[in-house]
């Protein structure tokens, strides 16, 4: 492949350099977007992102999936609820128990 071949060829006087998409065909297509944050927002995202050892495009990325992922979930509950009615408190709890378990948390104190 091209970007293989040249990847780090120095040039008289510059290195050539290909954008990232020109070096494997299996990249992800990124589409680009400017944003305005509140200056503190900004800061919080790049402290978020380096703790998730990513960069703050990425973490934006990854937020607003699982976000659109949670705003699907709940179209999806609400449209089993009107369909056949609300979910019973047993129901609720044993979802509760079911998501608790795949996610890795502790069990509710059933006392409180």
């Amino acid at each position: 492949m091209i970007g293989r071949a040249l990847r780090g060829y120095v040039f008289p006087y510059r290195t050539f350099v290909l954008p990232l998409y020109y070096h494997d065909a299996a990249m992800a297509v990124r589409s680009k977007r400017s944003v305005s944050l509140p200056p503190r927002l900004a800061q919080e995202i790049e402290r978020a992102a380096a703790r998730e050892k990513t960069t703050f495009s990425g973490w934006l990325a990854s937020t607003a999936a699982r976000r659109l992922k949670l705003d699907t979930s709940r179209g999806l509950i609400a449209e089993w609820e009107q369909e056949s009615g609300p979910f019973t408190a047993a129901e609720l709890a044993d979802a509760d128990v079911r998501v608790r378990r795949l996610l890795g948390l502790r069990a509710r104190d059933k006392t409180a």
